[in-house]
């Protein structure tokens, strides 16, 4: 009886300790660099309104054509991001920072204001109509990078924007972004 008791008692704590097959367990996963840097977006609220790009990649053939991108061009940064790839008049943004008068240089502020010597510029279109502000146009905010390293930029911005067919300007807010170039 003794032995019964004892190869019942093992047989319980056998099973009891087992892994079931339905059961198995996920392995835990560190993320590495190439799986975070996945995590790109370029927002800002215009006059309090969320504008959010859509962040979907593209080979893009024409300025016209883009959904998102970012590049190095004639000493400046450039960025520009669409609300909806396939509706031109639904909202995008251009800024630059840096230009072919005032190089970009990495990490720091890039101040918008009048002038062809300004170190930054923005606009934004939303339908027909486009607001600009730097450069040529009235305006004034500050694009500020914060992280340029393995060709991700990483920023905020914010601008005062005017358009010379209306009186009503674009006040644009909280403008963050974290884009490859």
């Amino acid at each position: 009886m003794k032995l019964k008791i004892i190869k019942m008692a093992l047989l319980l704590l056998v099973f009891s300790c087992s892994k079931k097959e339905d059961e198995e367990s996920t392995p835990i996963t560190t993320p590495t660099a190439s799986s975070m840097d996945t995590n790109y977006y370029f927002e800002a609220k215009v006059n309090g309104q969320l504008f959010k790009a859509n962040m979907t990649s593209c080979e893009c053939t024409t300025p016209s054509d883009f959904k998102t991108e970012a590049y190095i061009h004639s000493n400046g940064l450039y960025l520009r991001a669409k609300k909806d790839p396939n509706d031109a008049k639904a909202g995008e943004f251009f800024i630059s920072a840096g230009n072919a008068s005032n190089n970009y240089s990495g990490v720091g502020d890039y101040v918008i204001s009048q002038g062809f010597s300004t170190e930054a510029s923005g606009q934004y279109t939303l339908g027909d109509t486009t607001w600009y502000s730097g450069g040529a146009y009235p305006g004034n905010g500050t694009i500020t990078i914060s992280k340029d390293e393995n060709k991700i930029v990483e920023g905020t911005f914010y601008f005062e924007a005017n358009t010379s067919s209306s009186s009503k300007n674009k006040n644009v807010t909280e403008g963050r972004f974290r884009m490859k170039y």
